[in-house]
């Protein structure tokens, strides 16, 4: 008996200590609202769409002419930042589809906003096809330009 309880312990500490860790994956960062909060604090949408207009247009002055696709490091993005204090992992321009992809979070929780960069008002299926989206993440509709997404 005094074995199993011993086990028990060491499962219920190990645990509390992943439970204690989950914060640091930041998984509950960035969420919809936080970072919709930042964009409206920065002037709104249009500002944003207009800021993620010239982060794509720098790009595709930086040697990618050839490229359909083209990564811009999210270190070069430093207007996304100065705006709404927004520091993706990565940038992604689609070139055929002028979309602007920002991922926010990878790993076990993507989460990012794919934006139109082309004036063309955004759909849901036209922002899935701009990322290697997974079937199981969630689309919510931001403006007639940006769209959400999360797993």
């Amino acid at each position: 008996m005094w074995k199993l309880s011993e086990d028990l312990a060491k499962v219920a500490r190990w645990l509390l200590g992943l439970a204690m860790l989950w914060p640091i994956f930041g998984c509950h960062k960035d969420s919809c609202k936080d970072v919709l909060a930042a964009i409206e604090r920065s002037g709104g949408a249009c500002a944003f769409v207009s800021n993620c207009t010239q982060v794509a247009a720098r790009g595709k002055q930086e040697g990618t002419e050839n490229l359909r696709t083209f990564w811009i490091d999210a270190g070069d993005a430093p207007e996304l930042e100065k705006f709404c204090g927004m520091r993706p992992q990565f940038v992604v321009c689609n070139r055929d589809s002028g979309l602007l992809t920002l991922q926010l979070k990878g790993g076990f929780c993507h989460k990012g906003l794919v934006v139109s960069v082309s004036g063309e008002k955004l759909s849901e299926d036209r922002a899935k096809q701009s990322s290697q989206a997974s079937e199981r993440w969630r689309w919510k509709r931001v403006d007639d330009f940006i769209y959400w997404y999360e797993e």
